[in-house]
């Protein structure tokens, strides 16, 4: 368990000093604006689709996080 606790500081460490960290808050205001102005009514329809695209940004984000640095 220790060990564990090392990793996730180190983890925390590393998406700070990347700023992968606030990237990722961004993205994730983004989703909820998009489910809030989407109006969607039964989130479980596209639940698969928001998975996937939530997969590519994320991709993308960590792109554009190795091309700033």
């Amino acid at each position: 368990m220790s060990n564990f606790i090392i990793l996730l500081g180190g983890e925390l460490q590393r998406m700070l000093r990347y700023h992968i960290l606030g990237a990722g808050f961004i993205v994730s205001i983004i989703w909820l604006l998009v489910l809030h102005f989407t109006e969607v009514i039964v989130v479980s329809t596209v639940l698969p689709l928001l998975l996937f695209f939530d997969a590519v940004s994320m991709s993308v984000l960590l792109v554009g996080v190795m091309l700033f640095f």
